[in-house]
């Protein structure tokens, strides 16, 4: 992955960003149609770091 040679760089998981696309329909979280695991891309992001990601788990 991409990911790895970041971190062996140095770069801290919060500093590692990057932008999630989902179709979103309402805009305003209330379809849940962006809906990630607890996060909605409309009101959450559409920008996460890396360790939000991770936090996601299996959820992506």
């Amino acid at each position: 992955g991409r990911i790895r040679p970041l971190l062996k760089m140095g770069f801290g998981q919060d500093r590692i960003i990057t932008t999630m696309e989902r179709r979103m329909e309402c805009g305003l979280g209330k379809c849940g149609h962006c809906n990630i695991g607890e996060k909605y891309v409309c009101l959450d992001g559409p920008v996460f770091s890396y360790q939000q990601l991770k936090e996601l788990g299996e959820s992506i």
